[in-house]
């Protein structure tokens, strides 16, 4: 694994409220204990992505496992910042 981001129910938390920050009575709904604390795996290039992802499963049999595989490169589109993070609004 390259890098490894992890991110507490909290943190998801203020993330929820920036995202939906349009709908207050969602916001108003939610509440810290209602969202799952997480992680993101950044791979090592040329890494199995799905095989490290049911390792993962495995390891973790309670865990929601998703793989994202970003699409090939598009012209004019920004390039990936260098620690693989996009910024947040």
């Amino acid at each position: 694994m390259r890098q490894v981001y992890t991110e507490t129910k909290e943190q998801a938390y203020v993330q929820f409220k920036e995202m939906f920050a349009d709908d207050p009575h969602l916001v108003e709904l939610a509440s810290p204990e209602a969202l799952p604390a997480g992680l993101q795996v950044l791979p090592l290039a040329g890494a199995d992505v799905r095989a490290l992802a049911d390792d993962l499963r495995q390891e973790h049999p309670g865990a929601r496992i998703e793989v994202f595989v970003r699409p090939p490169f598009v012209p004019g589109q920004p390039p990936c910042p260098p620690n693989g993070l996009w910024p947040t609004r």
